[in-house]
């Protein structure tokens, strides 16, 4: 038998609060059958719209963030490097940063989170 896949979703920003451009930092706490989770997301301005990111590094599950300096998302841990885009570009990550679904209803802004 196949696992189901269920996705959730759960607002993260008002609409006014969403970045213009650059990146915005936010968290989310939600409970499933594991009982309470809390997630770090960066919600990204780019030419094609809003784009929610989660946090966790694909090299061993660190926390990202970013560096507005250098417009990368930096791993701590491992010297892991990622574009705006959440693309690979350097350090043993093996995959890029994980795209949220997002939605926006009501002048709020949702993301999809697998539970």
């Amino acid at each position: 038998m196949e696992a189901k896949i269920i996705i959730k979703y759960f607002p993260i920003l008002e609409l006014k609060d969403a970045p213009e451009k650059g990146v915005k930092k936010t968290s989310l706490t939600y409970t499933d059958d594991s009982g309470e989770n809390e997630i770090t997301i960066f919600l990204a301005a780019l030419p094609e719209g809003l784009i929610a990111f989660s946090a966790v590094c694909s090299h061993l599950g660190c926390i990202v963030d970013w560096n507005s300096k250098t417009e990368q998302f930096l791993c701590p841990c491992h010297g892991s490097k990622y574009d705006v885009n959440g693309n690979v570009i350097g350090g043993p990550a093996p995959a890029p940063l994980e795209r949220l679904i997002t939605e926006i209803k009501e002048e709020k802004i949702f993301v999809g989170i697998k539970i």
